[in-house]
């Protein structure tokens, strides 16, 4: 295992976008998909996730927007799947990838096949057990977000052995950080994970506070882009009685709720707004922006609806997000 990394903060502002540019969609939406979840594109499809369906993964046509299947039965029987917490392109052009958070189960599904079972199932346990995500890096090597231990992500192979460690929390290359004070880190750092199609950069962006991370996979090294309102986290140490955990202040504006690496850079659903804020209001996110690997601004999408997840078609130049409305759907735009 490697311990050596880098990292470089790199802050901004909207003011440092060269495009600003509003965006507006076409709404659709689907009777057989109860509250969606997460949204992927992969081989001319769209695939979307509910948590609260009787099945938890639907198909759609990216062209014509038809609704195409439904498979993924919601259940923790062998055949079935908890939740579907986030997806994986994985390795294959005609399967994917779905995580449960709850069972610890990588699942894989067929994308044009007709069965509604998974056609694989990875289990976690042993040190694979603390993982948070999972992204398919290359044959039997799954990277994935660590709730306890020094690094920020590791990579294991399909049978749980530990393989490499990414982005450490304490100094550059300081391995004696304790269980307690890492789970805290990763509890505070938590947020969306994806992965760019070539392997090669990995990004956290960050819920709490407007921040987020990429990694450099090859190098090991950590770029930190800040904004843009470059908030500083707040948080206490709580204890429930049983043991300590972090409390972060409320009344900070929540920063990303999702993001998607595509080959062009990266894409950031940004929240900008409290907890409070968002309940009140109803609206999630109305911002997208576009950054470069090297955490260069490059455009900020101001959009017509209230969204909160994303897939984007780079080549077509489209972005199909769900809604965050009272009757949630996919919108379509155009950038």
């Amino acid at each position: 295992m490697t311990n050596e990394q880098s990292q470089e903060v790199v802050k901004f502002q909207l003011q440092d976008f060269p495009i600003s540019k509003k965006l507006t969609s076409k709404k659709h939406t689907y009777q057989e998909i109860l509250n969606p979840h997460g949204i992927l594109n992969k081989s001319g499809k769209l695939i979307v996730s509910s948590l609260s369906s009787s099945n938890a993964l639907f198909v759609i046509d990216e062209k014509t927007m038809r609704f195409e299947k439904s498979t993924g039965k919601s259940g923790v029987g062998p055949d079935e799947i908890a939740d579907a917490w986030m997806m994986d392109s994985g390795l294959n052009d005609s399967t994917f990838w779905v995580y449960s958070f709850s069972t610890k189960e990588f699942s894989e599904f067929s994308l044009f096949g007709d069965s509604q079972a998974p056609l694989n199932k990875i289990r976690q346990e042993g040190d694979f057990f603390q993982s948070l995500t999972m992204n398919w890096l290359k044959e039997d090597q799954i990277i994935s977000y660590q709730n306890v231990g020094p690094s920020r992500f590791s990579v294991f192979n399909s049978s749980g052995d530990r393989l490499k460690n990414y982005g450490f929390w304490a100094d550059i290359g300081d391995t004696t950080i304790n269980k307690k004070a890492s789970f805290i880190l990763s509890s505070i750092h938590q947020g969306s994970v994806s992965l760019s199609p070539s392997k090669k950069f990995l990004v956290l962006a960050q819920v709490f506070t407007d921040s987020f991370e990429l990694l450099d996979v090859d190098l090991n090294q950590v770029k930190k882009i800040e904004g843009p309102i470059q908030q500083e986290l707040e948080y206490t140490i709580e204890f429930d009685g049983k043991s300590e955990f972090p409390y972060v202040n409320p009344n900070l504006k929540n920063g990303y709720n999702n993001v998607v690496a595509t080959n062009s850079g990266v894409f950031l659903v940004y929240l900008g707004l409290s907890d409070e804020e968002i309940e009140k209001g109803g609206l999630m996110a109305t911002d997208i922006f576009w950054f470069d690997f090297d955490g260069k601004p490059v455009a900020h999408y101001l959009l017509d609806r209230s969204i909160k997840s994303i897939a984007v078609n780079s080549i077509e130049k489209k972005i199909y997000a769900i809604t965050y409305d009272e009757e949630p759907g996919i919108a379509v735009f155009e950038y």
